[in-house]
């Protein structure tokens, strides 16, 4: 519920700000989608775009925020949506190996 506060408060103030960036995909998604304000969102998928309860709301609202992917395979996954930028969330593990102690 605290999340849900958390953004329905940012799209509520969205002019105070050039833009909002959003993790809480169905949730603002559907924020946008009804928003008539024009200020730039950025959505950072977490779910794969093209599941079943993310793909056709990612279809009708893409036109309205840029899409941020977390893997290749998620913008392989739906090349027809506009992504703007893959931000890869993981560890290089080359430069941080497993260590039993710390």
């Amino acid at each position: 519920m605290l999340e849900l506060m958390h953004i329905l408060k940012a799209y509520q103030e969205i002019e105070q700000y050039d833009f909002i960036h959003d993790h809480s995909d169905a949730i603002g998604l559907a924020l946008r989608a009804i928003s008539s304000r024009l200020e730039p969102v950025i959505q950072t998928m977490h779910a794969p775009p093209t599941s079943k309860w993310y793909g056709p709301v990612h279809e009708t609202v893409q036109s309205q925020l840029d899409l941020v992917v977390i893997s290749a395979a998620q913008m392989n996954s739906a090349p027809h949506l506009r992504f703007v930028d893959m931000i890869h969330h993981g560890i290089q593990t080359d430069r941080f190996t497993f260590q039993q102690d710390k």
